[in-house]
């Protein structure tokens, strides 16, 4: 009626065991964890640029996602949970590999086979033509001597099972210390450290982006295909007070390290136009960038709007608009309400009477964006997905197999096994019984 002390923890164990190694738990846990993620990256965090925007453009949407929990899905108690299952299956899983590989790397019993043959030919003639099949001698079990073929084969699973940890680990440690910036910068412009920068969001672990030196904006050159299309855009950027080492030049999927950070080139770039507007006794000092246009004879257009007055900006790539790289050249023209004056051509330097405003052109320059990234695990990450792969390579290209050897009564028995995969090495058991016998099979 009563079990033995302690049968019952043993089999709570044991069930919890077979749950953690169960193939469903795994399929089930690693498809959860997938939509969770996907589901924290599609809908915006708390606290992100991303979800004030919602907010100021829905805030009911933005509500709706708050009460569901789904705006911080990284952050709540059911992924921390299934993040832990996956984790704890996963290690489960790596530790029962390792048992298994120790088991059958160390044997210490003769398993059972049904491909084995008696032969006239001693141990050591056996072990002549054991080795010419590439069989290693690896000790002696029950007085059998033991060959192993391909015996790193043995340990593919648990490769495998180490690297999907040590990817699930690094991929889950990449995702919340992760964290990207976006700045601005026209050429000669100079980013301080502490600075806001234009966009900025990271992982639920990472701590705000700070450079540890000025970066400034040395050069912007975009190149064009015959269509006017971009072709390639490259900056190059220095880190001031640092060593000459530190002048990165960066194009458009041609990142460059600085220390910890990785930073890419946008193929958001264009001119810079810095303005006077005198209107009345005020003066104001604007700044526009404009993007490239996309044609040598199409302009590109931007607004600046202060109070009900609005200052419209239109540029070509050329004066000429015989290409997409030349002398830029800009008008302007003053709209209020319907109101709209002529359009004026404006020159560094020169100050030109746009409706009511006075328009100075200072200067122009070429502005570009740079994406600054800073993330911790990648590394770990590949190596984790290289010993995926390492291990299933292992499992499926190599085929371990082992042989045992005894003498008795003036014979020889030999007993091969394949621990997997028999169907395509059983040709190997032929050989091995023709030339133990002295002939080879056809």
């Amino acid at each position: 009626m009563f079990g033995p002390v302690g049968a019952g923890d043993r089999t709570v164990r044991s069930r919890l065991w077979r749950f953690l190694l169960s193939r469903r738990t795994a399929a089930w846990s690693l498809s959860l964890l997938l939509c969770l993620t996907a589901l924290g990256y599609l809908v915006p965090r708390q606290g992100t640029p991303r979800a004030e925007r919602l907010m100021a453009s829905s805030p009911e949407s933005a509500t709706l996602l708050a009460r569901l929990g789904l705006d911080d899905v990284f952050g709540s108690v059911i992924f921390g949970a299934v993040l832990v299952l996956v984790l704890v299956s996963a290690t489960a899983a790596m530790i029962h590999q390792a048992r298994i590989v120790w088991r059958r790397t160390f044997r210490t019993a003769v398993p059972r086979s049904e491909y084995a043959f008696d032969t006239s030919c001693p141990a050591d003639g056996v072990d002549a033509v054991l080795r010419t099949h590439h069989y290693l001698r690896v000790g002696t079990v029950e007085g059998h001597l033991r060959y192993l073929c391909h015996p790193w084969g043995l340990w593919g699973g648990l490769i495998l099972h180490v690297g999907l940890v040590v990817a699930l680990v690094a991929g889950f440690v990449a995702l919340g210390t992760e964290r990207r910036a976006i700045t601005d910068l026209a050429v000669g412009e100079v980013y301080e450290p502490g600075m806001e920068w234009a966009y900025e969001e990271g992982g639920w672990l990472s701590s705000p982006l700070m450079l540890d030196s000025p970066l400034v904006v040395e050069s912007v050159e975009p190149v064009f295909w015959p269509t006017d299309e971009v072709r390639q855009v490259t900056s190059v950027l220095r880190f001031l007070g640092a060593s000459a080492d530190d002048v990165l030049t960066i194009q458009v999927n041609a990142p460059q390290r600085h220390r910890d950070l990785t930073l890419y080139q946008s193929q958001n770039f264009g001119h810079t136009f810095l303005l006077e507007v005198a209107y009345g006794d005020e003066v104001m000092r604007l700044r526009a960038d404009m993007p490239w246009p996309t044609g040598r004879a199409v302009p590109s257009y931007q607004d600046i709007t202060f109070g009900d007055d609005r200052l419209q900006l239109r540029y070509y790539a050329d004066v000429e608009q015989e290409g997409m790289v030349g002398s830029p050249t800009i008008g302007a023209r003053y709209a209020l309400g319907e109101e709209r004056s002529d359009v004026a051509t404006l020159t560094i330097g020169q100050s030109v009477q746009v409706g009511p405003l006075d328009v100075t052109l200072v200067d122009v320059l070429r502005w570009t964006r740079i994406s600054v990234v800073r993330n911790h695990g990648i590394a770990p990450l590949f190596t984790g997905f290289f010993l995926i792969i390492f291990g299933s390579i292992l499992i499926y290209g190599v085929v371990p197999r082992e042989v045992y050897v005894m003498e008795h009564g003036g014979a020889t028995t030999v007993t091969w096994r394949a621990l997997r995969f028999r169907e395509n090495v059983m040709g190997e058991f032929d050989d091995l019984l023709a030339e133990c016998h002295g002939r080879r099979s056809v």
